[in-house]
Formats: structure tokens, sequence, C-alpha cells
């Protein structure tokens, strides 16, 4: 009984390459290459699967949370142009207008996060900047932490700035994202193309003649000219798109795949030891490559990936929960938000009264952190990270 469900495997284990025409090799590459196509397709249904996932609760995200906090946003610059007002006023005192000026970088820098940048927001932002550069005495101590800063971002993403101290004074957030952006394209450039050079070598080292036949004999029958009755012309358009990338890139696999559609009566391909590893080589490429895109969508911090994070629940209703508790609690901090622009802006005496009361709940939230952080230390001993728990310490925005 044993031998017989051994073969009735290795039978389904060959399925794969037989479903593209490939005749069998005897040994175990053949049904090893087998399982990795397996693999491979499951992995990338899993990416598609990902994919659509996101989409649908980024949908669902831009059409019930994302005009809310699009309005947040409108009121939060109103705060921002009523401080800025508030500290051009000859009659308010310097620690006012310090304490002000916290705020508004405050509400500037979740903006840049938010990627909310109206061009008010960056002239206030610019004039900030400017205001801060006159009083701004350069240190060593300075300089120390900007090259830390530098060296910290070199070493987490592997790329040499090439910036120093002087280039950053005076920049808005935009310029100096956009200095680190361009270096970080410049790298990414020369990477790549380092990268190509060395698959092209790879795949030109390879001996393709068996490769290189059934490339020419599919060119052949996909020509404009020649009549094929399976295809129509916009279909044949495609299938020589295709294939001519296939070929450009040396991907063997989709090769035979265009094969398998365009003559699937030709009887088998006969492709040896060496066309098989150089296959499985493609699809160990391709795994690599569809792991970094799969952590590159969830972990990298993209918009749509932290959405998909915090939403996203195998049971539908417990998501659309989610997305109405969210919708509720934004709409009472935009309730909060227009009360402050309809009362506080009034006069000096309403601006310093609020200012007050956020320098108190800012002050409020600090002794709170030092609160919890003693109590977690006090159970769990010194090694106590904040970071170890980031949803305990998120508290409430206080814009």
């Amino acid at each position: 009984m044993a031998k017989k469900k051994s073969k009735k495997k290795a039978v389904q284990t060959s399925m794969e390459l037989e479903l593209l025409g490939v005749k069998p090799v005897k040994g175990s590459l053949y049904t090893k290459l087998n399982n990795k196509i397996k693999k491979l397709n499951r992995e990338r249904g899993k990416l598609k699967n990902l994919e659509k996932n996101m989409d649908d609760v980024f949908a669902i995200f831009n059409e019930h949370i994302e005009p809310i906090i699009q309005k947040i946003h409108a009121e939060d610059e109103k705060i921002l142009i009523g401080l800025d007002k508030f500290i051009d006023k000859k009659s308010v005192s310097q620690s006012y207008k310090l304490k002000a000026k916290d705020w508004m970088q405050e509400i500037i820098e979740k903006f840049f996060s938010a990627e909310y940048r109206t061009p008010k927001v960056q002239e206030i932002e610019k004039k900030l900047i400017e205001t801060a550069m006159d009083d701004f005495e350069e240190s060593d101590e300075m300089r120390q932490m900007f090259d830390e800063l530098v060296q910290e971002f070199k070493d987490e993403e592997g790329v040499d700035i090439d910036m120093d101290y002087d280039d950053f004074k005076g920049l808005t957030f935009d310029e100096i994202i956009h200095k680190f952006r361009q270096r970080m394209f410049e790298y990414a450039e020369e990477q790549k193309k380092a990268e190509n050079h060395r698959e092209k070598k790879k795949k030109h080292s390879f001996n393709d003649g068996e490769f290189k036949a059934i490339y020419k004999q599919l060119a052949k029958l996909l020509h404009p000219d020649v009549e094929n009755l399976n295809f129509n012309d916009k279909q044949k358009e495609q299938l020589m798109k295709d294939l001519s990338l296939a070929w450009e890139n040396r991907d063997y696999l989709k090769l035979l795949e265009i094969n398998q559609l365009v003559r699937p009566n030709e009887g088998e391909v006969k492709i040896g030891k060496k066309e098989l590893k150089e296959i499985e080589r493609q699809i160990n490429g391709e795994l690599d490559k569809i792991e970094d895109d799969y952590n590159q969508l969830i972990h990298e911090g993209s918009k749509k990936g932290n959405i998909y994070l915090r939403f996203y629940s195998p049971f539908e209703e417990e998501m659309n929960d989610l997305f109405e508790e969210e919708a509720e609690a934004l709409k009472e901090i935009l309730k909060e938000k227009e009360i402050i622009n309809k009362s506080h802006f009034k006069s000096i005496s309403a601006t310093k009264h609020l200012i007050d009361i956020y320098e108190f709940n800012k002050e409020s939230i600090n002794d709170m952190d030092d609160l919890f952080e003693s109590m977690y230390e006090d159970l769990f001993g010194d090694d106590f990270d904040e970071d170890d728990d980031d949803e305990f310490w998120d508290f409430t925005d206080l814009d």
C-alpha cells in the first residue's frame, strides 16, 4: 500500500510541468521544481489577495473616514492661521509667542506626516523657520546631533546622504525631504543598474539554445502576417508583447506558458536538467521578490498599509464596526476644533486662555507618561521599553 501511495503522490507532483508540456526527467529535480512552481502560484495568489483586500479597505476608508480627516485638517489650518496672527501682535508677550510657536510647529509636523500641504501651511512654516533662524545660535552640540541623525539614517537605509549641516539650515520639511528623496532615488537607480547588470550576466551566461528555439518558433507563429485561427489580431499582439518581454527577461517559465497556450498540441518540450535548474533559479528569484513586495506593502509605513493593518479583519462585520467607531471619534474631534475656531481667536485674552489649556493638557500627558512608565517599571523591571506596546502609549490628539 505504501508504494502505491508514493506512486500516486509522484504523479500529482509532476502535473505542473506536464501542464506546460515539459517531458518528465528522471530524478528528484523534476518533483522539486513542480513543488516550487506550486509554491510560486500560491505566493502570487497570496500577494494578489493582499493587494485586493488592501484596496477594498482603502476604498471604505476613502469613502467614510478620509472626508472627516480632511475637515479636521482644514480646522487645524484655521487654528494655525489664528495662532500666526496672534504671534504677530505687539501686545503679546514673548512667553506666549513661544508657546504658540511650539503648538504651531506641532500642527505643521502632523500636516507633513498626513501630506496636507496647502500654500498657506507652507507659507507659515517658512515664516516660522526664518524667525527661528534669526534667534538660532549654532553650536557643536547641534552639529553633532545632525551628524548622528545622518549616520543613523545611513545605517538603517544603507545610503550615504552626502550632505552636511549647512545644507539643512533654514529649509522647510518639504525641502529637506526633497533632498533626502533625491539622494535616495539616485542611490536606488545606481543599485538597480548594478543589479540588472549582474542579472543579465547570469542570464546570458546560461546556454539557452533549447529555449531560443521555442522563442523563434513562437515569434513566427505570432507574426502579424501569419494567419492564426486560434487568436485574433489584438490577442496576437498582446501575446507577442508577452513573448518579447519573457525573452528579454529570460523568463523561461513564462516562455513555456506561452508555448503551451499557442502550441497546445505540439507534443512534449524536451529540456534537460540544466534548463530545469535555470527555471528553478528564476523561481527562487521571483519568490524572494514576492516576499519583499509583501513585506513592503504591509510593514514599510505606507498609508494604505497602515490603514489595512488598523482596520482589516477576516470578519467583515467587525471591520465595519471599527470604521464606524473611528468615524464617530473623528466627528467628536472635528466638533472640538470647530468650537476652538469659533470662539478662541476673537480676542488676545481668549487665545491666551486656549494656549494655557493646550499647555496644561500637554503637561498632564507628560505627567501621565511618567506615571505609567514608573508603574510598568515596578511591574516588569528596569528593562521596560515604551516602544514594546505602541497602542498603550497612543494618547488623544491635543491639537
